[in-house]
């Protein structure tokens, strides 16, 4: 019986991830990317209609993680996990946001700040943990921090560069 519940539990967490990285990591940045790149449309329709689509999926996604975390505790026999999956369904909106801009600046052929934010959000993410380790005791919420964070930061770079382009 456990070994078939844990089949579930790998499938159902696959079939989650390969959803995400369709409709969070890539649906999105790549419709933007292409449409922005041809030019047949308004640039600034494109980033709205980017952004509402995004949103929509995000608030789906983040929400039924918020929500689900007891329904997802309950299948894994941990409810003590429940504080962590709704906690770390924070870090799904600067996922989405992150990707949204990487497809923003790729279709835009603005390299040097989508090379930049590439390069600089995986260090971010982990060079943040262990200072919020020092804020939480439980490391759980440490890399969960250090990935918010990270994602804070990278909007608000992404928010600059494209508002005062010179700084790049």
């Amino acid at each position: 019986a456990q070994r078939s519940l844990f089949s579930i539990v790998r499938r159902s967490g696959k079939l989650l991830i390969n959803l995400d990285y369709l409709f969070v990591n890539n649906g999105v940045r790549q419709a933007v990317s292409k449409t922005l790149a041809e030019g047949k449309y308004s640039t600034y329709d494109v980033i709205k209609k980017g952004f509402i689509a995004q949103g929509i999926v995000v608030l789906v996604i983040f929400f039924s993680n918020f929500s689900g975390a007891g329904i997802i505790c309950h299948f894994l026999n941990d409810n003590s996990l429940v504080e962590y999956i709704k906690f770390a369904a924070f870090i799904i909106p600067f996922t989405g946001t992150y990707f949204l801009i990487m497809g923003i600046l790729n279709g835009s052929k603005n390299i040097i700040p989508e090379a930049i934010i590439v390069c600089v959000y995986p260090i971010l993410k982990l060079s943040v943990i262990p200072f919020t380790l020092f804020l939480f005791s439980n490391p759980i919420n440490g890399v969960i921090m250090g990935y918010l964070f990270a994602g804070f930061i990278i909007c608000i770079f992404s928010v600059i560069q494209e508002k005062y382009p010179s700084f790049h």
